[in-house]
């Protein structure tokens, strides 16, 4: 599993951390010859105010 929460609250898009997660989760897999396979995943938009906007996936390396 990763996450990541917007440290610029609210102004930057969980889109933008969305991606970088799936790279992570990419590079990780990769390094032992395989892909991700998503289990489920998160995006929660920022509130002002409320809450920083924020992804997270749990994925599991399958064989390619």
């Amino acid at each position: 599993m990763l996450s990541k929460q917007s440290a610029a609250g609210i102004f930057r898009t969980p889109g933008v951390f969305t991606a970088d997660i799936y790279t992570e989760a990419n590079e990780y897999c990769a390094r032992t010859d395989k892909e991700i396979e998503t289990v489920n995943s998160e995006v929660k938009d920022a509130i002002p105010f409320m809450r920083n906007g924020s992804a997270m996936l749990h994925f599991r390396c399958v064989t390619k």
